[in-house]
């Protein structure tokens, strides 16, 4: 049993609930619950003993507990060297060495009985880890609760599950220093991998680069089944500007409710051209809702607005 709830804020947070839950809410997949968060515009200085951009040496990895945790748990030392180990196969980071990179963060592990009576065994996790690089701070982050394979106890199925957990946020925080830190090329190839931990970084990337060359992979992507890469494509595809997403921009917003439809109207604004005319007047002219009609006002205001 798995299920998520999606908030938004600085970073995109997901909670996967332990109790509760519909089964169709269910998601699944590394990208549908860990968070990561750009590197922050007051980061503080630059880290002196590092060069400007990967490999880096890894330093000190200190990961504090945000309560006690249960007798199953694997210890705080163990999970330590998990994402020691886990940052360390990645090719941003060599070996370990006094003055390197510094990884910081705290967890809370928990497990028992489902309270509905089903006798499963449940285990939650939270992790949160942060690193501050000369290119900004990053931090990950996963809330996740999961039915263990376990009936009679938590077992050795608890600490396999804060293992998967360790392995997802870490490969989380490296896939945002990837993308800050890849050329086009490299950039391009985040967003066509098979591998949503990294699209989100790439995307933003692609949208800060004005990226051209990114609107195949972006236009991919609206096809995608979470709503916040559809969003977050939809963004950046109206930065880039390609008159050739207007179709299926259109497409992704006749597929959800009105509120996810928003990031969809200003890409379709911000592209501009005779079909984005067309579809803008007529949600404003025959949508019931009227934070929507707004935002359709707004994005026909751009739409019909001269092009330099």
């Amino acid at each position: 049993m798995r299920c998520a709830r999606q908030s938004v804020g600085l970073a995109l947070v997901l909670t996967l609930a332990l109790a509760g839950c519909e089964c169709g809410a269910m998601k699944t997949g590394g990208a549908d619950r860990v968070a990561t968060q750009p590197r922050s515009k007051d980061a503080g200085p630059p880290v002196a003993a590092q060069k400007s951009g990967p490999p880096y040496d890894l330093g000190a990895v200190t990961i504090v507990w945000a309560e006690p945790p249960p007798l199953e748990a694997p210890t705080r030392e163990i999970i330590t060297q998990w994402a020691e180990t886990a940052l360390l196969e990645h090719p941003e980071f060599t070996a370990k060495k006094a003055g390197g990179i510094e990884v910081s963060g705290k967890t809370r592990v928990a497990g028992g009985e489902a309270r509905d009576g089903s006798g499963q065994v449940l285990g939650s996790v939270f992790l949160e880890l942060a690193m501050t690089t000369p290119m900004g701070t990053y931090t990950s982050s996963a809330f996740i609760g999961e039915a263990l394979p376990g009936k009679a106890g938590l077992g050795d199925e608890l600490p396999a599950f804060v293992h998967t957990i360790v392995d997802e946020v870490v490969h989380a925080l490296v896939m945002e220093l990837r993308a800050e830190a890849a050329e086009d090329e490299a950039l391009l190839g985040m967003l066509s991998a098979d591998d949503a931990a990294g699209w989100r970084p790439a995307i933003a990337h692609a949208r800060s680069r004005k990226l051209k060359a990114a609107a195949p992979a972006l236009l991919k992507l609206l096809g995608n089944d979470d709503r916040e890469v559809v969003n977050l494509a939809a963004g950046a595809l109206g930065v880039v500007g390609d008159k050739k997403a207007i179709p299926p921009l259109i497409d992704a917003g006749s597929r959800v409710e009105p509120v996810d439809r928003l990031p969809v109207l200003y890409a379709v604004g911000e592209i501009g051209g005779p079909e984005a005319i067309i579809y803008l007047e007529t949600v404003e002219k025959n949508s019931a809702d009227p934070i929507l009609r707004n935002a359709a006002r707004n994005a026909l205001e751009r739409a019909r607005a001269p092009r330099p």
